[in-house]
Parts: C-alpha cells; sequence; structure tokens
C-alpha cells in the first residue's frame, strides 16, 4: 500500500527527509523553477509504502514550487529516496489563467 503524501515536519528527529538536499536537486534539475518562471519552494514531503507488518518505507520525496507566472502555477518534482535523481516533473497550470489581471 503507498501513502501518497506524508507532511514533512521540519521540528521533529523522525524525517528522513534531508530539506537542502531536495531542494538542490530539483532546482539543479529544473531550470525553469528560477529562471521561467519565478518559482519559489512551497512544500517537502515524504511518499512512504506501508507493509502489513505496520512497517513503512519511503519511496519518493515530493518537493512543490508555487510559481508567480500567468500560465505555470506550480511544479511538484519526484525524487528518489536517496535524493539522487529527479523520477517525474509535473507542471500544472496557474489558476489565473486567462486573467486580464
Amino acid at each position: 500500500m503507498i501513502i501518497p503524501s506524508k507532511p514533512y515536519q521540519s521540528n521533529t528527529t523522525e524525517n528522513p527527509i534531508d530539506e537542502k538536499k531536495a531542494r538542490d536537486l530539483a532546482e539543479n534539475n529544473v531550470d525553469e523553477l528560477k529562471t521561467s518562471y519565478g518559482c519559489h519552494f512551497d512544500s517537502l514531503s515524504g511518499i512512504f509504502a506501508t507493509y502489513p507488518n505496520g512497517t513503512s518505507t519511503l519511496e519518493a520525496v515530493r518537493v512543490g514550487y508555487n510559481c508567480n507566472h500567468p500560465y505555470v502555477g506550480s511544479f511538484v518534482i519526484i525524487e528518489d529516496p536517496q535524493l539522487t535523481k529527479v523520477i517525474n516533473v509535473t507542471a500544472y497550470p496557474s489558476s489565473r489563467f486567462g486573467n486580464s489581471g
């Protein structure tokens, strides 16, 4: 069973996610985040697999960015749990699409 998302909490010691490394990986592999769309970091969460015996394993890391662009509203970057490669990048349209102001 895959749990879609577990919120990252920076004030606990149980988080296996290195926020700086996850953000660096995203920003170094998706040029559009900083250059084209004026995006800024928004969220970080783990995607966990939970097993029948009650244990769970980090399967992937989700890094979210919001953008200040009339056509691109956000990016979601999925990375491997070791934070060594980007698995998937999804751009979502802006909710301001078609608005004149």
